[in-house]
């Protein structure tokens, strides 16, 4: 550790690295430096105002704006502004401010993922599949990313105000409507006629789940484990979420379901994998997540407690990243936000200001 760290005012660490700020505006890093030049701090950052440490990289808030260095093969060294809602992808994290779309993730295999079309203005809802996202904004519907027929969007759309995607496929809410367009394997496209007060919609890889006014959960699409079966007599439900398999939507093996009211969670279909053994004591949760051999709770308090055979150690800890408000996540990459960065496993992540 330096000897001329002065007074110190903050400090937050990494996986193998601290950095501390003193009241003097001055950051100073120490440990760990051959992952990514985490420690090698800017020569030419002063005034800083708030320090933020990841896994192997560091942003900080100064008066002039925000400064980040460290690991950035991700994108994780981002920087988002303002940010209203967001959603992931299996390579890659988009979300969106007032003003604009912003997405971070893996270029390599799918660099048109990054690639924002340049008409978006006014965004209102975003959905994130594996390689592909849509937006709906003050310009209409906007759909990005691998081609395919998940990003052939009916033209008579008219107020959008939601959006989930999958692997091949894509629904939304649509005046009050679950409208859902792109490939049709297990029926993910038909979605039932009797859906009247849709919400906290969720496509899965093979299936898809909506909450139906204050006491149903509905599902439709692939149904070998029951998954899609639905369910009723719930009070006051938070969040469905639709659980698969990956990545491609041929398996009669697994596929699972969640709910969350104020009993906790239910979880129905396939038991494989332990995605149905809900721990223990979870209460008060307030968001779920369902994918490939992963399930995630947020309860109130902003823990977040995951199970599953893809859930490890370090997935739990880059989730628990303190006071979280939400998550999201697609099979067994998750994102989870709380007011100063967003954090996922395997992604990377972003330093979140709000001005």
């Amino acid at each position: 550790m330096p000897s001329d760290l002065g007074n110190v005012v903050s400090l937050d660490s990494g996986y193998y690295h601290t950095c501390s700020l003193n009241n003097l505006g001055k950051v100073n890093c120490w440990g760990d430096n051959s992952i990514a030049g985490q420690v090698d701090v800017p020569s030419d950052l002063s005034d800083v105002t708030k320090l933020h440490s990841g896994i192997h990289n560091n942003c900080a808030e100064t008066t002039f704006g925000a400064v980040c260095w460290g690991k950035n093969d991700y994108g994780q060294s981002s920087i988002w502004y303002d940010l209203v809602d967001y959603d992931v992808g299996d390579d890659h994290v988009c979300g969106f401010n007032k003003d604009k779309v912003m997405c971070f993730g893996k270029e390599h295999n799918e660099p048109e993922l990054l690639n924002v079309p340049s008409g978006v203005s006014g965004p209102k809802a975003i959905g994130v599949g594996r390689f592909h996202s849509c937006v709906w904004a003050d310009t209409g519907m906007h759909c990005w990313g691998r081609e395919g027929e998940h990003l052939i969007f009916p033209a008579d759309l008219t107020d959008v105000t939601e959006i989930d995607a999958s692997t091949s496929h894509t629904c939304a809410i649509d005046n009050g409507a679950v409208v859902c367009w792109g490939s049709n394997t297990n029926g993910v496209l038909n979605v039932p006629t009797n859906i009247l007060q849709p919400h906290k919609l969720n496509t899965g890889t093979n299936h898809n789940c909506v909450l139906d006014g204050e006491t149903t959960a509905r599902c439709w699409g692939a149904n070998y484990r029951n998954q899609s079966s639905d369910r009723y007599n719930l009070t006051n439900p938070v969040g469905v979420a639709a659980g698969g398999s990956f990545p491609y939507p041929h398996s009669e093996d697994d596929g699972h379901s969640c709910v969350a009211d104020d009993y906790g969670v239910d979880c129905w279909g396939s038991s494989s994998n332990g995605v149905l053994s809900i721990p223990f004591g979870l209460t008060n949760v307030v968001d779920l997540h369902a994918g490939w051999r992963a399930t995630c709770a947020l309860e109130a308090n902003g823990e977040v407690t995951c199970w599953g055979d893809s859930i490890n150690e370090n997935i739990v800890d880059t989730l628990n990243i303190g006071n979280v408000t939400k998550i999201e996540g697609y099979n067994g990459g998750i994102c989870a936000e709380n007011r100063r960065k967003l954090s996922c496993s395997g992604l990377g992540g972003a330093l979140l200001i709000n001005r």
